[in-house]
């Protein structure tokens, strides 16, 4: 992870452990391919974000839920395809 300017993340991983993580198909190498993550001040607004998403039209791809490494988040494709991962990170609040 590299902390870019205004507190903004960079998290760099695996093509495959995205696919995984997101609950997709690992399909061809793309130039493009990529995930957009979005923090959120709580477990309620990323699933008040999901809903919201698919009422647009997005395609929730993981429901959110608990991870293993203490965040909250789900997945969902937007009618570009472009993913996005909505997480809640108690760790990463604002102080």
């Amino acid at each position: 992870m590299f902390e870019l300017q205004n507190g903004m993340l960079l998290a760099l991983y695996p093509r495959v452990d995205l696919a995984k993580d997101a609950k997709e198909p690992l399909g061809v190498p793309s130039p493009s391919e990529f995930s957009i993550g979005h923090l959120v001040q709580s477990k309620e607004e990323v699933d008040a974000l999901t809903r919201l998403a698919e009422a647009a039209g997005a395609t929730v791809t993981d429901r959110p839920h608990q991870r293993p490494w203490n965040i909250y988040s789900g997945y969902f494709q937007d009618l570009d395809g472009h993913l996005w991962e909505s997480i809640w990170n108690p760790e990463m609040l604002p102080e």
